[in-house]
């Protein structure tokens, strides 16, 4: 479970660089294993800068916290960078790239995805992320599969992320937007 408060700013720093915008955000997570459970405080931090009308840049560091304790193992957050550019090929396609550096394993992750949004309202998304261990996991782990609902201000976010023998994964967001 992660239950994440943030805030962020359009146009962040006027006097100093136009175009940009910054969030943060602090999240409450726990975490269960058979009958032991362990809970951690972590801090989001991010910016977008828009270069043009059709491309973004972002860079975001996550899981800046405390470490999960299960009795007496302790165990670190996935503390990671990550950096990303959005093109946008027409008003209702999104095409993303992303590499992430996860600092505990020291591996980069590079992903993909796409967005399409119908009437504003609906959109139907998709991805992959490389990097997992398709030969003990399948080669589905990676994948992921979603939509996303808005309608004045308030928004559902779903996600289905395969992950082989170790189960799958659904992801569910509500965002209210003022």
């Amino acid at each position: 479970l992660a239950v994440s408060l943030a805030y962020a700013k359009k146009n962040a720093l006027p006097d100093t660089l136009e175009k940009l915008d910054a969030g943060f955000a602090m999240k409450f997570i726990r975490s269960s294993l058979e009958k032991e459970s362990a809970s951690a405080l972590a801090f989001d931090a991010g910016a977008v800068y828009h270069a043009t009308d059709r491309t973004r840049f972002s860079l975001v560091l996550q899981n800046l916290g405390n470490n999960m304790k299960f009795k007496d193992v302790s165990d670190p957050l996935p503390l990671s960078l990550k950096g990303g550019i959005l093109y946008k090929p027409g008003p209702r396609l999104n095409l993303s790239a992303e590499l992430g550096e996860y600092f505990m394993d020291e591996k980069f992750y590079p992903a993909f995805g796409a967005e399409y949004w119908f009437r504003d309202a609906f959109a139907l998304r998709g991805g992959y992320k490389f990097g997992y261990d398709t030969a003990n996991l399948g080669l589905e782990v990676g994948l992921s599969l979603g939509f996303g609902l808005k309608v004045s201000g308030l928004g559902i976010d779903y996600a289905y992320l395969p992950f082989g023998d170790l189960g799958n994964i659904h992801r569910l967001g509500f965002w209210l937007q003022f």
